[in-house]
């Protein structure tokens, strides 16, 4: 098993259209804590991801969500091809 890591950060459109994310080192800027969750396959870290991103766009606050496996562990086949994985998701932007 692999953990997978959810992340969210507060995030804006510029006026070109181009993703803006602000990640802040201090202080809790996140729309959603981080989460950690323990998967087998690709299919359990996209829907836990489709479940993050729900209660992220219940906040109502613009964001950029990602997930990454946990130092150590190894990805399960097809995880890097998942939305989120590769990049950040926009939600409610």
């Amino acid at each position: 098993m692999a953990k997978l890591i959810l992340s969210s950060y507060p995030a804006e459109r510029s006026e070109r259209g181009s993703l803006q994310v602000s990640i802040m080192l201090s202080g809790n800027g996140a729309p959603v804590p981080s989460r950690t969750v323990e998967i087998k396959r690709a299919a359990d870290a996209a829907a836990a991801f489709d479940a993050y991103c729900a209660d992220v766009t219940a906040t109502g606050k613009g964001a950029a969500v990602s997930m990454r496996i946990g130092k150590g562990d190894r990805s399960p086949p097809g995880f890097k091809k998942l939305k989120g994985a590769a990049n950040f998701h926009a939600v409610n932007v």
